[in-house]
């Protein structure tokens, strides 16, 4: 007799495999689920199934819908398709099951997915406060140049080959949707009082707070923003 460990983990298998590329089990659904009155055990097992990928699908729908609106419905959906055959979830939460996503794109929508991952990233980082500006009251010139700051957790520094900032505005805020072109860009990702915010640079600034982030004192921070 089938024990009830061994059907959860041929029901888990019968869900989930289709979805990620792997042949199906020999045991068929009739062997071991009982038909409805109106749907025989294939299909009843086929709804669970399809709510699993649309799940998924929903999670990383979530996650990127900048890059839903900038790809359209049908590639967003085939892109997800494709995703979770190739990256499949092993995890209980879904927090982090889309955090491959800009892996797999190229251009302007690999741009704004990184940036949509940065954002995402930055929200659910552990509440770290930051310095205040009286700890630097005091401090001579060559003190300040000597301190080595960090940056809070949850903050991103992104450096990247398409400018999507405004495309992202306009959607965020439903307005006409402007053209991404492909021109260098920096950014800042970071939550202040959990509302992210986003945050473009010029090179002097992403260079200054490049250096911070790696740990580099704040002269030789500074002096990299120079050149």
């Amino acid at each position: 007799m089938r024990t009830l460990e061994g059907t959860l983990r041929w029901f888990q298998d019968r869900v989930v495999r289709p979805h990620e590329g792997r042949k199906a089990l020999h045991l068929g659904a009739e062997d071991v689920v009982l038909p409805s009155r109106t749907l025989p055990a294939e299909e009843r097992v086929d709804i669970y199934s399809g709510m699993y990928a649309a799940r998924l699908e929903e999670a990383l729908r979530q996650d990127y819908p900048v890059l839903e609106t900038f790809l359209g419905h049908s590639r967003f959906h085939a892109l997800s398709r494709r995703y979770i055959a190739k990256h499949p979830s092993h995890h209980y939460s879904l927090n982090s099951f889309g955090r491959r996503l800009p892996e797999c794109l190229s251009g302007p929508a690999r741009s704004i997915a990184r940036v949509e991952l940065a954002m995402s990233e930055a929200f659910d980082e552990e509440e770290v406060a930051p310095a205040k500006v009286d700890a630097f009251v005091g401090l001579q010139p060559r003190e300040v140049a000597r301190l080595r700051l960090s940056t809070i957790p949850a903050f991103r520094l992104l450096s990247l080959d398409h400018r999507v900032n405004p495309y992202i505005d306009a959607v965020k805020q439903g307005r006409r949707l402007p053209t991404v072109p492909c021109r260098w860009s920096w950014m800042a990702v970071y939550r202040k009082d959990y509302v992210i915010w986003r945050m473009d640079l010029d090179g002097a600034a992403f260079a200054a707070l490049e250096e911070i982030s790696r740990g580099r004192p704040l002269g030789r921070s500074l002096e990299a923003a120079a050149h």
